[in-house]
């Protein structure tokens, strides 16, 4: 049986230099083969990237599309990933302007989205 899972989550970052790290506002699980998962996105400040975590259960490639407002694509990449829990840097997402966005993860055939408001 194949499920498709939606998570949407709204993640408040602020790009200041005060905090090492900052994790999403809410962890909300979804459900994979009866066990919850997390979907996060955080700044590492120290090097300037956003990062998407999540816990894959295989290896194999991840697809990641962030989208604006509006609908349109401003984002899109492709990582490997592994059984076990990935941090992937999401390019160019902190030169991305204020507003909402949601990024839509897609990993071993199974689609997962999010989303993250940027803040300066």
């Amino acid at each position: 049986m194949k499920s498709i899972f939606t998570l949407t989550v709204l993640i408040v970052l602020s790009l200041s230099t005060t905090s090492a790290y900052c994790t999403s506002a809410a962890n909300e699980p979804y459900i994979d083969g009866g066990k919850k998962r997390e979907i996060t996105i955080g700044s590492n400040r120290e090097s300037g990237d956003m990062l998407l975590r999540f816990k894959a259960t295989k290896t194999g490639e991840v697809s990641i599309t962030i989208f604006n407002e509006g609908g349109k694509v401003v984002s899109q990449q492709t990582n490997q990933v592994s059984k076990r829990i990935n941090a992937i840097p999401l390019k160019n997402a902190t030169s991305l302007p204020e507003g909402a966005y949601t990024v839509k993860l897609t990993v071993n055939g199974e689609t997962h989205t999010t989303g993250f408001m940027m803040l300066k």
